[in-house]
């Protein structure tokens, strides 16, 4: 029966595997993903949300954590943490008094269409750079796609795939000069490219020495950063700040994201420390039989085939899996 439906999937998804142990391999994990999968909608039954087979059902759980998730790093941590010093903090928004009940920044036209990491760790990248965008889109100018590439090359305090911080990214951007167009700087990290990140930092990286095509030097800045701004862990702040500034980077505990298909999470564990980077674009009210369930709208950087259409919600009140926690906003 598994057999079967590991058959289906490998075809679904266009899996390869070159010996029959590696095969064996991917079944065993395969199958016990599928129990894991049963497991979680079994817990939630009573919920919206609903956990599937997607791209990743052949992978580990650190495999998982590996491709599309950010490395731990004390060292880097603790630099992340100090940079968010550099930030303004934004305790309350006075001025937006009754934000409405539901928002959704792609209504406006200023979010992009969804991308795709690929296989590297470089979310801290999209989400700091998709922030960029629509802050870019809201001045009145086109909607255009910004560069993760060059920020996973050239930020030397973060460790391109290995992981990073969207602060840190900023912090770079602000005394660098600025960002690239995705036009004049084409991310090329695998499967889209032969390259991988320059990691220069030994401190904050572990040795990384593949090949990796630094051209950050001469690519042109279309965009300029002046500063950036650490919102409050208050979700009403949070969400108030939201309505008013546009979609913000913010990171989250991501490990349950790995089966998800749809509906609003609310994940019965999840840690807060934060092993991921997303954009926050809305929040609404999911209507169930079962009553009302608030929940944030987040855009992910793993395709449109994952999720629901590359986005996800979560439970919106509670700071779930640590989604207050890092909220923050580059200021061009």
């Amino acid at each position: 029966m598994r057999a079967d439906l590991f058959g289906q999937y490998i075809a679904k998804y266009k899996k390869r595997f070159s010996t029959i142990d590696e095969y064996n391999k991917r079944l065993k994990i395969f199958s016990q993903n599928i129990k894991k999968i049963e497991v979680l909608n079994q817990i939630h039954n009573r919920s919206s949300v609903i956990y599937d087979l997607n791209e990743f059902t052949y992978m580990s759980e650190q495999e998982f954590r590996n491709q599309k998730l950010m490395n731990f790093n004390a060292k880097r941590y603790e630099y992340g943490m100090e940079v968010l010093k550099e930030a303004k903090f934004v305790g309350s928004v006075n001025d937006v008094q009754d934000p409405p009940e539901e928002f959704d920044w792609r209504t406006k036209n200023v979010v992009t269409p969804v991308k795709d990491q690929g296989s590297c760790g470089s979310c801290w990248a999209f989400s700091a750079m998709q922030n960029i965008e629509s802050q870019w889109a809201i001045k009145g100018n086109n909607l255009t796609s910004f560069s993760a590439q060059q920020l996973i090359d050239c930020d030397n305090q973060d460790c391109g795939c290995l992981g990073g911080w969207p602060q840190v990214a900023m912090k770079h951007l602000i005394d660098n000069g600025g960002l690239s167009t995705e036009a004049d700087y084409p991310y090329c990290a695998p499967p889209f490219g032969d390259c991988f990140s320059c990691v220069t930092n030994k401190t904050f990286c572990r040795p990384f020495s593949p090949y990796c095509n630094r051209t950050c030097l001469d690519a042109p800045k279309t965009v300029k950063l002046s500063s950036f701004e650490l919102v409050s862990s208050d979700e009403e702040v949070i969400k108030a700040y939201l309505f008013k500034n546009g979609p913000l980077s913010i990171g989250i505990n991501a490990l349950w994201l790995q089966f998800y298909s749809s509906g609003v999470s609310n994940p019965w564990y999840c840690d807060k420390e934060v092993d991921h980077a997303v954009l926050l674009v809305g929040y609404g009210t999911h209507r169930g039989y079962l009553g009302d369930t608030p929940y944030w709208l987040i855009k992910n950087s793993w395709a449109e085939g994952w999720g629901e259409k590359g986005y996800f919600r979560i439970y919106r009140g509670k700071g779930v899996c640590g989604v207050n926690t890092l909220v923050v906003n580059a200021v061009l």
